[in-house]
C-alpha cells in the first residue's frame, strides 16, 4: 500500500511539475510489417518510435489493471459479505484511470 502511495506522488509530481523522468533501454524484436506500421504511425503522428511504444505499453498495462480490478469486484460482488477494502480497491482504480 505504502508503495502504490508513493509511486502516485511521483506520478504527480513528474506530472505536474515536469521533473525528469529516468528511462530505460530495452531492446524488442518485431516482424518487419510491425516495424513498419510502427514507424508509420510515430511519423503520422509526429512523435518518436520511442514516444508511442512508451504511450502503447502504459494504454496496456492500465487496461491489464483495469481487467484485474474488475474480475476483483465481480468475484466479490457474488458474495453476501463485502471485502472491507473494497473502497481502497475502487480507488486504485480510478487513479489507473486518471493515468
Amino acid at each position: 500500500m505504502f508503495l502504490d502511495y508513493a509511486l502516485n506522488i511521483c506520478y504527480f509530481k513528474n506530472k505536474f511539475l515536469k521533473i525528469k523522468e529516468s528511462s530505460m533501454r530495452i531492446t524488442v524484436s518485431l516482424p518487419d510489417k510491425l516495424r513498419n506500421n510502427l514507424k508509420w504511425a510515430a511519423a503520422n503522428r509526429g512523435v518518436s518510435v520511442s514516444s508511442l511504444v512508451t504511450e502503447a505499453v502504459e494504454q496496456y498495462l492500465i487496461m491489464q489493471r483495469r481487467k484485474s480490478l474488475g474480475k476483483k469486484a465481480l468475484a466479490l460482488a457474488g458474495k453476501v459479505h463485502v471485502a472491507a477494502d473494497i473502497y481502497d480497491m475502487i480507488d486504485e482504480g480510478r487513479r489507473d484511470d486518471r493515468a
